[in-house]
């Protein structure tokens, strides 16, 4: 492994939980993240926010504050509950470009990057229109019910004017090891994953989401997706920073690692 050559690019997709009631679902989210901020600082990690327009337009304190403390700003488009690959061009264009406008009026930057909700992205076309200059929605393995990218690149690539950052997954088998398969499956899945994906490539992204880091066990939700939030997750993303280090990767923005690895 060429440890100067390495990136862990954490990524956290702060979003409304349109399954929980009106007074909840900011609730969970606008506590994770200032418990996912508290984290980064304490280990001096910068790491990329998505965020939709809804969550910034009801909190744009926060997003303001997530920002001033160094981290990357890119939009998770307007509405956590749409689905881009059922919508019209026109309809997805108008969407992206509200969000991105609510973000770089709260932040007072440009926006770059992009995240479909639920990965469910539309065509790089649509996204270089809105204005975006990367998109990080391609999670290339297959997720029943949800997409089959199997095959699709694990590398970052160029694809109708847009620089397309795939999450990261394990080479072969395609093992995905980001927010709720780092939960269920263990911190020695994790590490094992990343090791084995990190090799011969320049970077690991993963992605959580703020609301993971509260303790959500007794919410009526599926129980792979409340299981191990809250205290366990915060303290094994602590554990598997400080390794990743240790092992010669540094933390960086998505933002940062383009600019400097693909002159975005």
């Amino acid at each position: 492994m060429d440890k100067k050559k390495k990136s862990l690019l954490l990524t956290f997709d702060v979003e409304e939980i349109e399954s929980f009631s009106e007074a909840r679902r900011f609730l969970f989210t606008q506590r994770g993240t200032t418990r996912v901020l508290t984290l980064l600082d304490s280990l001096n990690v910068s790491a990329t926010f998505f965020v939709t327009g809804q969550f910034a337009s009801e909190n744009p304190a926060l997003v303001q504050e997530i920002s001033k403390q160094g981290h990357e700003v890119a939009s998770h488009g307007l509405e956590h509950v749409h689905n881009y690959k059922r919508m019209n061009s026109e309809q997805v264009l108008c969407n992206l470009e509200k969000a991105r406008n609510i973000l770089e009026q709260i932040v007072q930057r440009k926006v770059l990057g992009f995240r479909a909700p639920r990965l469910m992205f539309p065509s790089y076309r649509v996204i270089k229109s809105a204005g975006f200059i990367y998109d990080a929605s391609l999670h290339p393995t297959f997720v029943p019910g949800k997409y089959n990218h199997f095959f699709a690149p694990r590398s970052a690539f160029h694809s109708e004017g847009i620089v397309v950052i795939p999450v990261s997954v394990t080479p072969f088998l395609r093992l995905p090891f980001s927010w709720i398969w780092f939960r269920n499956f263990g911190p020695g899945y994790s590490r094992f994953c990343t090791w084995w994906a990190g090799f011969n490539r320049s970077y690991i992204q993963i992605y959580f989401h703020p609301w993971e880091f509260e303790e959500i066990r007794n919410s009526r939700i599926n129980v792979f997706m409340r299981r191990r939030t809250g205290g366990w997750l915060e303290s094994s993303l602590n554990k598997y920073i400080v390794w990743a280090k240790e092992i010669g990767f540094r933390t960086e923005t998505i933002q940062t690692y383009l600019k400097r690895t693909m002159s975005l």
